[in-house]
């Protein structure tokens, strides 16, 4: 019979530390390992190699209309929990086209999610904060127009030690704007607590979004 222990010498020779992959600047050519879609991925609908150092996430209908766990183009990783969590994401929002949404979204094994995320309707952009929880309550809080010709869209969550998480927006990168909600994060099934980027159309097959980078890491006040 085995006994157990506490503590081992480590089994392999490499002195270099080995860390939990969350931040990713799409440089690769490759996604990295900390990355999950939510339905098996169309592989004509995502690339790395369209435009280097940008992960492109194509628009296409979802498998259930206004059902958001059918949304096809959902990638993300397990939420990590710190004392303080904060993710920052960089979108590319110039080539979106009608009908489209994407943004950054928490969600679980098919029963909560939340999301911030710019739309495109009518030829304009604007910023709209979507949830739903395991009893079928909906919160839906439109936000601001954004400016015409706007390129680029900074989304962040804050996530508090009791997993309340907390959508951002910014035009600049530097001076953002707080939505007026708070999310509670959960475990759902086995999937746990999940954090990640998506898009989708549900009125024409058209469209795309390119996320510069997601920064994922604990906040230090």
């Amino acid at each position: 019979m085995g006994e157990m222990v506490g503590e081992l010498p480590k089994p392999i020779s490499r002195e270099a530390g080995e860390f939990i992959q969350t931040s990713d600047d799409f440089n690769g050519d490759r996604l990295g390992h900390q990355w999950e879609f939510n339905h098996q991925p169309r592989q004509e609908k995502w690339s790395l190699s369209e435009r280097k150092g940008y992960l492109r996430l194509y628009a296409f209908a979802q498998l259930r209309e206004g059902d958001f766990f059918s949304t096809g183009n959902i990638v993300s990783q397990r939420y990590i929990r710190w004392g303080k969590g904060e993710t920052v994401a960089k979108l590319n929002i110039n080539k979106m086209d009608n009908g489209q949404e994407a943004g950054l979204v928490h969600f679980n094994g098919g029963k909560d999610y939340a999301y911030l995320a710019v739309v495109k309707v009518n030829g304009r952009l604007s910023l709209v904060y979507r949830s739903k929880n395991s009893k079928g309550a909906e919160q839906v809080l439109p936000l601001t127009f954004l400016p015409g010709g706007q390129r680029s869209l900074w989304l962040k969550t804050e996530i508090d030690f009791s997993g309340r998480a907390v959508f951002y927006w910014s035009l600049n990168g530097y001076k953002y704007h707080a939505c007026d909600a708070v999310f509670q994060l959960k475990w759902g099934n086995y999937r746990g607590s999940r954090i990640g980027l998506f898009t989708y159309n549900n009125l024409q097959e058209n469209g795309y979004i390119d996320v510069d980078y997601m920064t994922y890491c604990e906040k230090n006040d």
